[in-house]
């Protein structure tokens, strides 16, 4: 007798065991990003700490969706179909919301925008999630963080077709492709032959999803039950030191290695301690893990907003201390707005659809 479909109303990410360090570290992950979107605000500001590890935050989502998807696709019976389902409802209505919104205030307050292009074409493969370039903003979307879904996109179809191809080497299969992908870009950047946006797939970047499952499969063969939560920590502490100490290092060639292996190294240090039912549970960073999506998303807006007041207030856009003030609001603000809309827009648009698409598959 063939195994009961499970209900699909039912949210996915919740339906395994809640890992709550892997929410802290989206929190954290989300906290990097908006680190490193508030250095560009003045080169001023870039010039108290020139570092670009607060990019980093992108391979740590990277390598944590790479768990995911292995984590919450074992022991089921979706089919791919389903797999991808769930994926579109959680990723596209917010992402959609907010191209339209940064659309609509370009037109309105193009002050706010100081590297964007608004043309029907930009705007129709933003929504599609394709790559392409742009005399104003290069391969960046309508909302810029969002080159970030493409490559998110672009893995949930890969990896949908691995579990159709087959579920329990869906990670070998996965993690194949995207190896001999990077090995074609290195390839054809060695004999200087370009295949123009076509690049943006052969980047060192997408190996951190096969870093994250096969984390996923060593977490879930039981492996990592053998690291103590000392050591657990000490991981977590040497990656996050390696991601600022390897920066100089850092290039698009290099990324994997120089972002990628520390933040998969924070990630088995996580899971280490995670799997002695202790947690890196720290409230706030957990509301943010929950609301990362959001604040990834929207961090883009109060920061612009904020840049405007202050170039125009009492504070320059120099100096240690208006750094340091600028941040904090940007935190307190991103954290604020990804918060609010993860309650009114994201959870509801979820749920809304979750169980509208149930009926259908």
């Amino acid at each position: 007798m063939p195994a009961r479909q499970p209900d699909l109303s039912t949210p996915t990410e919740y339906t395994a065991r809640r890992l709550v360090t892997i929410q802290v570290l989206r929190g954290i992950a989300a906290l990097l990003v908006v680190f490193h979107h508030v250095q560009e605000q003045s080169p001023q500001f870039k010039a108290i700490w020139p570092t670009e590890a607060g990019q980093s935050g992108v391979d740590l989502f990277f390598v944590i969706s790479g768990f995911v998807m292995v984590y919450v696709t074992r022991d089921r019976e979706r089919t791919p179909t389903q797999f991808l389902a769930m994926r579109a409802i959680r990723i596209i209505p917010i992402y959609w919301f907010y191209t339209l919104c940064a659309t609509f205030l370009m037109l309105a307050l193009p002050q706010l925008f100081r590297s964007n292009e608004l043309s029907v074409r930009h705007v129709i493969l933003s929504l599609l999630f394709i790559p392409h370039y742009t005399e104003a903003a290069g391969t960046s979307p309508i909302v810029k963080q969002g080159w970030t879904l493409n490559y998110e996109v672009f893995f949930y179809v890969l990896f949908a077709i691995a579990m159709a191809i087959s579920v329990r080497r869906r990670v070998l299969l996965a993690a194949a492709v995207l190896s001999l992908l990077v090995a074609a870009g290195f390839s054809l950047q060695a004999a200087e032959i370009s295949l123009g946006t076509a690049d943006f797939y052969l980047k060192s970047i997408i190996l951190e999803f096969a870093f994250g499952m096969l984390i996923a499969q060593i977490y879930l063969a039981g492996v990592l039950r053998r690291i103590t939560p000392a050591v657990g920590f000490g991981l977590v502490f040497i990656g996050f030191i390696s991601l600022f100490l390897l920066d100089p290092l850092y290039s698009a060639g290099t990324r994997a290695a120089v972002y990628g292996v520390p933040a998969a190294v924070i990630v088995v240090g996580a899971l280490a301690i995670e799997n002695r039912e202790k947690s890196l549970s720290v409230p706030i960073l957990q509301f943010a893990g929950d609301a990362s999506y959001s604040i990834y998303l929207v961090h883009g807006f109060p920061i612009a907003a904020l840049r405007s007041i202050w170039k125009h207030g009492p504070f320059p856009l120099s100096g240690l201390g208006s750094f340091l003030l600028f941040l904090s609001v940007s935190f307190a603000l991103s954290v604020a707005f990804g918060g609010l809309s993860y309650k009114a827009i994201e959870k509801t648009s979820l749920k809304f659809l979750r169980k509208r698409v149930a009926r259908y598959l």
